[in-house]
């Protein structure tokens, strides 16, 4: 049984244009800041392109065939490529009605070619309050199962970010923050600089997790909306041990400056945010990165994902293998089924 958590549909401009109701896609685009990294085949795998033509996982059939059919996944939960520009768009009306027109997409000509998909609910997060009218119109879609966006304008934690987790709270749907991809300004707001290379950007994409993650425990988003969970995608994991220990020095020490807190960080970590599997760090030794999640109940907090169609695609069949027995229907489909809501059948 495999949920996979994180796969990238990547609607082209032709795909998109009868959705959009005032503006055009290729503002979207032009409105993107400059400067993002070269990667071969724009870092897609080479057969992941479907034989009709068009971009990699442009085609939901042929997706459903290539990466359902071929690894045996039950469900996979959608997460539009398109949007990892959505954070530099500056014109916020034209961000909204782009991740408005991604949504009608994906329930129009998505959802409808294969059962096993379900859906995210885009949102621009530059204008939190139309985002939020977003989540409401789309929250009772069945289908749609959670709300999704990359580069926040400020830290998560931040009150300007509050009337989108209000709508989450209120409808129950987790909020997936995602690595961005698209251009150097948005790989960490609250970095000094931009990285120079693609190795730089990729190997510290786990700083602006760090950065978000502390900002949301610490801001008490998880007291004030209880029935919210978030997930981060792409950031690695191997991180996490180092900063729940940290935040816990920290509370134990200065509680005083957050006395909306009445339990530990790592407790509000574990219940309410979840990771994503791609990319594990690999260390010479694979079984010491299980070690050491294993003391802050690693198990509990992995979703699969395999990143498709991108190059460094997780091959579920060999995560499964490294993952240590005892996670691995956790990891590989539990959890997701649990946060998703997805029933699994009765016989697993």
């Amino acid at each position: 049984m495999i949920i996979d958590a994180d796969v990238h549909v990547a609607p082209g401009a032709a795909d998109l244009e009868p959705f959009m109701e005032t503006r055009k896609v290729a503002e979207y685009f032009a409105q993107q800041r400059p400067g993002g990294h070269l990667i071969a085949r724009a870092g897609y795998r080479a057969d992941a392109y479907p034989p009709s033509g068009g971009g990699a996982g442009s085609d939901p059939a042929y997706m459903a065939e290539h990466l359902l059919n071929g690894y045996g996944i039950y469900r996979a939960v959608l997460a539009p490529h398109a949007v990892l520009g959505i954070g530099d768009v500056l014109d916020l009306d034209l961000a909204a009605e782009f991740a408005s027109a991604l949504n009608q997409w994906q329930v129009n000509e998505c959802l409808p070619v294969d059962d096993r998909y379900v859906g995210s609910i885009v949102v621009a997060p530059g204008d939190p309050q139309r985002a939020a009218d977003e989540i409401r119109r789309w929250a009772s879609h069945d289908r749609m199962v959670q709300v999704y966006t990359t580069s926040a304008p400020c830290l998560l934690g931040d009150r300007f970010m509050h009337p989108i987790y209000k709508a989450c709270d209120e409808r129950g749907l987790p909020f997936l923050f995602h690595v961005t991809g698209t251009s150097l300004a948005a790989v960490n707001k609250s970095v000094i600089a931009a990285p120079s290379t693609y190795f730089e950007s990729h190997a510290s994409m786990c700083v602006t997790a760090m950065n978000h993650l502390i900002s949301l425990v610490s801001e008490g988003v998880f007291v004030k909306y209880p029935s919210i969970h978030v997930i981060f995608a792409e950031f690695g994991t191997a991180w996490l041990p180092w900063v729940m220990w940290r935040m816990d020095m920290e509370y134990r020490a200065n509680r005083e400056d957050v006395p909306w807190l009445t339990r530990t960080p790592s407790e509000y970590i574990k219940d309410f945010v979840r990771f994503t599997t791609q990319p594990l760090e690999e260390p010479a030794r694979p079984q010491d990165l299980f070690t050491l999640l294993s003391l802050i109940g690693g198990d509990r907090l992995l979703l699969y994902s395999s990143d498709y169609p991108h190059h460094d695609f997780d091959n579920p069949s060999i995560i499964s293998r490294r993952l240590p027995e005892d996670w691995r229907d956790r990891v590989m489909f539990q959890n997701a089924a649990d946060l998703f809501h997805i029933d699994v059948p009765a016989l697993v």
